[in-house]
This record gives structure tokens, C-alpha cells and sequence, in this order.
């Protein structure tokens, strides 16, 4: 069973836009300091305390893309692209 306010967590950050979920890490990284994390190490140790470290549900909003390189943006529903929730870097065009 699933404490419960890790699951008013993941309610709460399942009903975020990608920029407040970057901002929510962000402010997180601030205010926790001790450990010294990244906001996206925060979004990374989040994924698997609820459970979701495969799917990248939150680091993935920290991914960006670089310049000079091509990504799929669309694809098939098996392709490795943006809009079938990959990061930048899966969704490279080599």
C-alpha cells in the first residue's frame, strides 16, 4: 500500500505542467541543500520512491535539446520520438 502523502505526491505532480514540475524540483534542490542535488536528481529520486524509475516521469522534463543534432518529433507508436514521451537524447536521428 502506498503512504499517503506520497501519493497526494504523485497526484499532485501527475496534474503539473512540465514547467511546474521543473519549477517543484527546482525550489526542492533550493531548499534541501544537505544533499546537494540537481533539480533533476531530486525528479530522478522521486521516480523511484514512487515507483515510476523506468518511466522518467519527471527527470524527463529536464532534457534538452542540443544544438546542430536532429530529433524525431513524430513517429509510429513503437518510433523513439518527442511525442511518444521519449527524452531528446532517445529520440536522436543518427
Amino acid at each position: 500500500m502506498i503512504p499517503r502523502g506520497v501519493l497526494k505526491t504523485i497526484i499532485k505532480l501527475r496534474n503539473m505542467t512540465p514547467e511546474e514540475i521543473r519549477a517543484y524540483f527546482e525550489e526542492r534542490a533550493t531548499r534541501i541543500k544537505s544533499r546537494g542535488w540537481t533539480a533533476k536528481q531530486h525528479a530522478e529520486d522521486q521516480e523511484k520512491w514512487h515507483g515510476l524509475k523506468n518511466e522518467r516521469t519527471y527527470s524527463k522534463h529536464f532534457d534538452k535539446p542540443e544544438e546542430n543534432k536532429t530529433y524525431a518529433l513524430t513517429g509510429t507508436k513503437d518510433d523513439k520520438c518527442i511525442a511518444n514521451g521519449n527524452t531528446w537524447k532517445e529520440s536522436e536521428v543518427v
